[in-house]
């Protein structure tokens, strides 16, 4: 059994659908699961689809309608006779109008997950249509199934134990040798919808391969591997051909996004190896990232690039010193909002921190804050967050022309840097 993961850049069109049945027509035969995200950029449109309805927003029925459109669209250029994948795709939409047609209720991250895990189901819904249309036989499986999830709606945490029991179940009932199925969802106790976090289905196929004691995952991307840097930020960006996990797992826990952080430890904890290939150039090999080396390649200098990130300045409302102890109420409430630390210095009377820009969370955090008898101050603009590692004077300074520097912090060989200003160099 292998698992492979289209992102979705992968199935962003009828065109690259398409490439992505090519290179699964060679793996017929063999027993694989196929893990895959809504279509490129869907997610976001989702996102203003939500916005809009808890907002009550008059421009919804145009956003539903230009967001039905768009797949319906898809399906008729890539199927000549679409009907089946059609009617298929009118399930998911006559659900998410019974939900419009209510009053929003007031759990909003309840909301966001059964509107926007959507793109999943349709996107996964045309590929397996066209895929069958093709000859190339397989089964759409819904991860609801599958992956089992507490009531954190979100970001929701596994049940290891009854996700394990019922992903084998479901998978070893099949009859099909190829099966197609969700990214980034799962589903609460009484069957509800949940997601793991944004671009998290890499994490979903990581969660399938330890269940099934997969020989091997596959995260098919739109660049050759994993690189020493983003292409769009870096000039000559080289491609790192391999990885311990334990490598790959701290360039993801600095913001790499190329694979998502949690991807590792279920692969990890089972020695199996992860590959991630371009779906571009898919005989080439990519970047092969196991519990061991083949042979002792020295790492490149790497930068890891967050974007989106806001920078907090926390102190006390009667203007005392922050203490210890108010470091611990204020690291307490970030625990509870689900919001994480990802560069801070304190102060004699300030607490300063950048986190990733998730607005929903913030409302929630920012509140909290006041409640307990603390300030907090947001810096105007959108900052950046640069880790360096392996790195030496000349690459550091190459990459951080041009910008305003406001946070710093050297552990070991690894540099981070909070900046504003970073350009693009290549779009994308």
């Amino acid at each position: 059994m292998q698992v492979f993961k289209f992102g979705g850049a992968s199935v962003k069109d009828p065109q690259a659908i398409q490439h992505v049945a090519n290179i699964l027509k060679e793996y017929q035969g063999e027993k694989l699961l196929v893990v895959i995200s809504a279509m490129g950029k869907v997610t976001n449109q989702l996102e203003e689809v939500y916005k809009a309805y808890i907002e009550k927003k008059d421009e919804l029925p145009t956003l539903f309608k230009a967001f039905q459109d768009q797949h319906i669209k898809v399906v008729e250029e890539l199927i000549k006779k679409p009907d089946e994948a059609k009617a298929a795709l009118q399930v998911f939409f006559d659900q998410m109008q019974e939900l419009f047609d209510q009053e929003p209720v007031q759990n909003h991250p309840f909301i966001y997950d059964q509107i926007v895990s959507v793109g999943e189901m349709l996107s996964t819904t045309i590929v397996s249509h066209y895929l069958n249309a093709q000859g190339i036989q397989n089964q759409w499986l819904s991860v609801k199934s599958c992956i089992k999830t507490d009531n954190t709606y979100r970001e929701g945490m596994v049940n290891w134990e009854k996700t394990e029991q019922s992903i084998k179940e479901v998978v070893n009932a099949s009859e099909s040798q190829m099966m197609i199925t969700q990214g980034f969802l799962g589903a609460t106790p009484e069957n509800f919808t949940t997601t793991l976090g944004r671009e998290g289905s890499d994490y979903s196929a990581a969660i399938f391969a330890h269940c099934l004691d997969a020989m091997k995952l596959s995260i098919w991307k739109d660049v050759p591997g994993i690189l020493n840097g983003d292409p769009r930020f870096i000039k000559d960006a080289i491609k790192i051909n391999q990885l311990t996990y334990l490598e790959a797992n701290e360039m993801t826990y600095y913001g790499a996004k190329v694979i998502h952080p949690k991807t590792m430890r279920p692969l990890r904890e089972k020695n199996i190896p992860l590959e991630v290939r371009s779906f571009k150039e898919p005989h080439k090999a990519g970047t092969l990232i196991r519990h061991f080396k083949e042979k002792n390649e020295a790492l490149p200098p790497i930068i890891v690039i967050k974007r989106n990130q806001l920078f907090l300045h926390i102190s006390r409302k009667d203007g005392r010193l922050l203490t210890e102890k108010d470091l611990s109420v204020i690291y307490d409430l970030f625990d509870r909002n689900l919001v994480v630390s990802n560069l801070s210095a304190k102060t004699a009377y300030q607490w300063q921190v950048a986190i990733d820009l998730q607005v929903f969370k913030m409302e929630k955090l920012l509140k909290d804050l006041r409640e307990h008898a603390y300030l907090t101050e947001l810096p105007k603009g959108s900052y950046q967050l640069l880790t360096f590692k392996n790195y030496n004077v000349d690459f550091v300074a190459q990459h951080t022309q041009n910008t305003q520097l406001f946070l710093k912090q050297q552990t070991g060989d690894v540099l981070h840097l909070l900046v504003q200003g970073l350009q693009v160099v290549k779009e994308g």
